[in-house]
């Protein structure tokens, strides 16, 4: 055999795609053949196990069923069905029992003696005629064509009313229609409406100091006090004497004047009266311990 009959994995199961095994290979001299599907998948399994070049080739007959998940008997016959078409070799026989026969792969000259192989132009179209007549069959089926396509996927939405539940209420916080109570279609929400509400962001803080606030104070509670002494109209009295315009010592800010029981109007300086000690006592000084 010529190194010109010699081929590699990809030449090999390129060859092995176009080649028509039809239904069962029969080698000469045995009782039964193969399917042809069956030997197809053998072939290929058994490329799986070559080098790029095609060669060393020893998976052993029992691992190739494995492999095929066929029996041993079926495996030895695709085998042996392989080297009578030519498409494999034997390059070295197994000496002893436990070793497997290597092979390689080859193309044969006299393959269309066996078989028929197809052209790459013939494989094409074939394909093309087996796309062609499945794409005519799916057209023809009702509800599958693309004119059929567009207008079954056609969404239709009716404003329909939703007519208000009156068997028992159903739970839940939706307040689900009791018609079955299932289903997200059942289910009818009422948001009542309510006036727009309007935040208005404070973005100034206002922070009041004790003296301040302690001024607020005191002030609003001077007011009151000197208001308390001003008759009202129809009520007769002399006219109220006018009220002086704030506390000549602390400010304007306090009352001036004098309470009706005589003390200060201004609480400041009703404090600094009370801090004083009365006349012709003396004050009284702390002592500290002495450690």
């Amino acid at each position: 055999m010529s190194d010109e009959e010699n081929a590699t994995v990809r030449e090999w199961t390129d060859l092995l795609r176009r080649i028509r095994f039809g239904a069962t290979v029969t080698v000469p001299g045995s009782s039964r053949g193969v399917r042809g599907a069956t030997l197809r998948a053998v072939a290929l399994m058994l490329a799986t196990y070559a080098d790029a070049d095609g060669s060393r080739i020893f998976p052993g007959t029992a691992r190739l069923a494995v492999a095929c998940e066929i029996d041993y008997r079926t495996a030895k016959r695709c085998l042996a069905a392989l080297r009578w078409l030519g498409l494999i070799r034997v390059v070295r026989a197994a000496r002893r029992r436990g070793l497997a026969d290597e092979y390689r792969l080859t193309i044969p000259g006299d393959l269309l003696d066996k078989v028929d192989v197809l052209s790459p132009a013939q494989m094409d179209l074939e394909v093309e005629r087996i796309r062609d007549g499945n794409r005519r069959r799916v057209d023809d089926e009702p509800g599958t064509g693309a004119a059929d396509t567009r207008t079954d996927t056609a969404v239709r939405v009716t404003d329909a009313p939703v007519q208000p539940s009156t068997g028992p209420a159903c739970t839940g916080a939706g307040r689900t229609s009791n018609d079955g109570c299932t289903g997200a279609g059942s289910t009818v929400v009422r948001v009542r409406p309510a006036p727009p509400t309007h935040h208005d962001v404070d973005t100034i803080t206002t922070h009041h100091t004790e003296v301040n606030l302690r001024t607020a104070v005191t002030v609003s509670r001077a007011r009151e006090a000197v208001e308390d002494q001003i008759p009202e109209e129809g009520e007769g009295g002399p006219a109220p004497p006018p009220v002086p315009h704030g506390c000549p010592t602390h400010g304007r800010a306090f009352a001036a004047g004098t309470r009706p029981d005589g003390k200060p109007a201004c609480p400041l300086c009703r404090a600094a009266a009370r801090a004083q000690p009365a006349s012709g006592l003396a004050p009284v000084i702390p002592l500290r311990s002495v450690s």
